[in-house]
Formats: C-alpha cells, structure tokens, sequence
C-alpha cells in the first residue's frame, strides 16, 4: 500500500531581504523561462515575496547591478527604472502592474511589482508572426481601448500630479 507524500519542497535562492521580507527565486521553476537579461544586466525574475515562515505572493523582480563595464549607460537605466516605478506606482489601473516596493541593496537596484497572469501583447504578436496569422481586427480593436483606458488613467494622474509628469511612460 502506498501513501501520498507532499511534492519535492526544493528551496530557493533569496535575491535579496529588506526588513521582514525576502525575495526568493523558485528553482523548481525553469529559471530559463524566469530570467530575462539586457545588456547591461538588468534581469527580471518571478519571485516570492517571503517572511521567514512562509511564502506570501508571487512578485515580478526588476534588478540592476551595482557596477558595469559601462558606467554612464547604467547610470541612465538606473534613472530609467527608478523613474518607471516611482510613476507607475502612482498609476492605478487593471492594465498597469502595481509597484510594491523600490528597493537598494548593496548597491542593486530592485523593483518588485504585481505578477500579472497572462501573455504579454509582445508574446501574442510574437505568436502571430510565428503562425503567419495576423491579430483579428477585433482582437486589435479591443486592445486599442484596453491601451486608451490606461493612457487616460495615466493622464487624469499626471493632470493631478503637475507638470513634473510629462516624461511619463506606462509599460
């Protein structure tokens, strides 16, 4: 006879603590399909946000190093992100992930944001082309509003916020 055990609990690596919590990368997941990672090294992984007891909720990561062998191009993309997210975290919209945190640790920039399940309009399009099927009109149509409805969010909070908004950009 047998008995049902509990699945495989493989630890994960912690990314990174601030406070109460940690971010743990799950390496039970295929950490090809969770990493992504540009040029000057900033990767974005799925997490955990964690307390030491427990799992909480799955995050997006944002990380940008410290150091890179191109300083002032960091620099930029640093600025970049941390501009992203301080303004996205002002936006609040279905379409928008929301921004839990902007974190700096040992010198790492970390944005930790709302996971949002679904395919990105990117991967559709990509799947489109790979199919050599275009988009249905009234697939594009719907997505047009979906982009109208957050670019008036985003401009009713910029109207609010004052002229300090006008590099806003909503990804």
């Amino acid at each position: 006879m047998s008995t049902a055990r509990p699945p495989w609990n493989i630890p994960g690596v912690i990314l990174f603590s601030q406070g109460e919590l940690s971010y743990e990368v799950d390496l039970s997941r295929g950490l090809v399909e969770e990493w992504a990672q540009s040029k000057l090294g900033e990767r974005t992984a799925v997490a955990w946000e964690r307390t030491r007891e427990q799992r909480l909720r799955q995050v997006i990561v944002r990380s940008l190093p410290a150091t890179s062998d191109e300083p002032e191009a960091l620099a930029k993309a640093r600025a970049r992100l941390r501009e992203e997210a301080r303004l996205a975290a002002h936006l609040h919209h279905p379409g928008i992930a929301q921004i839990f945190g902007i974190h700096e640790v040992q010198g790492a920039l970390h944005i930790v944001s709302e996971r949002v399940e679904g395919a990105s309009l990117n991967t559709l399009i990509t799947y489109s082309l790979m199919r050599k099927a275009p988009l249905t009109p009234a697939f594009c149509l719907y997505v047009g509003a979906e982009v109208a409805s957050i670019c008036i969010t985003r401009t009713a909070a910029r109207m609010r916020a004052g002229p300090h908004w006008a590099s806003c950009i909503v990804t």
